[in-house]
């Protein structure tokens, strides 16, 4: 089970710069509620492109993350892997988080302020030492 830390919620979704919707924050308070407990959680999150799935899951994904996981997005496209990870890298910077991207053709490293390239050997040693702890890469 992963407690929910209501204080990194809080503060990361007021440093958001724009405004969640009441479904975004209905998904996400139930996503946290089922991962504090103590049994495997399986939830298809739906919503039309635009509609803040993204957020939804970076929410989920930080808490984890301060709990002491590792955690994954998986994308169906290499340009949506790419797309999500410059918007969590922006979004999550203020939380110290160590992010790689994994691709077929794009690996990257970021950290506080700067992105790197990294050759995929390395990510993956650094993805199994725990140093990376938010993959997003395709499947």
């Amino acid at each position: 089970s992963i407690p929910i830390n209501l204080k990194i919620v809080k503060t990361f979704i007021e440093s958001l710069p724009f405004k969640l919707t009441f479904a975004q924050k209905r998904s996400a308070w139930q996503i946290l509620k089922d991962l504090s407990k103590g049994r495997p959680m399986n939830r298809l999150l739906e919503g039309d492109v635009g509609s803040g799935k993204t957020v939804v899951a970076m929410i989920a994904a930080l808490n984890t993350i301060k709990a002491g996981f590792q955690t994954a997005f998986m994308a169906p496209t290499e340009i949506l892997a790419k797309q999500h990870f410059q918007e969590t890298f922006k979004l999550l910077k203020p939380f110290d988080v160590k992010i790689g991207l994994l691709t077929g053709s794009d690996n990257k490293i970021a950290s506080k302020n700067k992105i790197i390239k990294i050759s995929r050997k390395r990510i993956l040693q650094k993805l199994k030492g725990g140093e990376i702890v938010l993959l997003i890469g395709t499947l």
